[in-house]
């Protein structure tokens, strides 16, 4: 009976591990703003999908523009949750009373995330020689989001990206993500611009309003 309530208690921390590392593999990696995808321009030799305007909150919550310091902070809550959830794993392995089949599972998941790190962190070096300040590879069910420290990317750029991420990860270039990190300059230059056309239409209007006077003068 203790035998029993031994097992069902070390499965029940293997499917609550693996079950934080679902959570946090969402919250993480997963989560981002589909209405701002766009596809890349066809003529180009890349047909990865590239997110204009993501921004730190389209991976955690949803709009606003990342900080520098997200590339540096990003990094160690992953490895930090993946540090954390392996040591767990790692626990249920060693667990002499634990189920043959569940060490098994707990040992394959161990290896499954030693090797998405290693993984992730190839790539994200391979892209930052291609002269890219930063990235981050996030790969997740058979899926990679990419995210670049650049104000923009061109087609040329996402299709390099895309070439390294598909070479390296073995991921269909249809479900593979490319997104940029900086959107301020985009959002200074929209502003600049209605700031431009307001001014323009106040001019305008002034005009208009200077030529009446004058006409009913004369």
């Amino acid at each position: 009976m203790n035998k029993i309530k031994k097992k069902n208690a070390v499965l029940v921390g293997l499917v609550t591990c693996l079950l934080v590392i679902s959570i946090a593999n969402y919250t993480l990696f997963y989560k981002g703003d589909s209405s701002s995808v766009a596809n890349v321009n066809n003529n180009e030799p890349s047909n990865a999908t590239l997110v204009s305007n993501i921004s730190e909150d389209d991976v955690l919550s949803g709009n606003a523009e990342l900080s520098d310091e997200f590339f540096s902070e990003y990094r160690l809550n992953r490895d930090k949750i993946r540090s954390q959830n392996l040591e767990a794993l790692q626990n249920i392995a060693k667990d002499s009373s634990a189920d043959k089949n569940i060490v098994k599972e707990a040992v394959e998941e161990s290896v499954a995330i030693s090797k998405l790190s290693e993984t992730e962190l190839v790539v994200e070096n391979l892209i930052k020689s291609k002269g890219f300040d930063d990235a981050i590879v996030i790969i997740h069910e058979g899926y990679a989001n990419v995210i670049v420290d650049a104000d923009e990317l061109s087609p040329a750029d996402a299709s390099k990206v895309q070439n390294i991420v598909n070479k390296e990860c073995k991921i269909d270039i249809s479900k593979i993500t490319i997104a940029t990190s900086n959107t301020k300059k985009d959002d200074d230059s929209k502003n600049d611009n209605n700031n431009k056309t307001d001014t323009n239409e106040k001019t305008k209007e002034n005009t208009g309003e200077s030529s009446a006077s004058m006409n009913k003068s004369i």
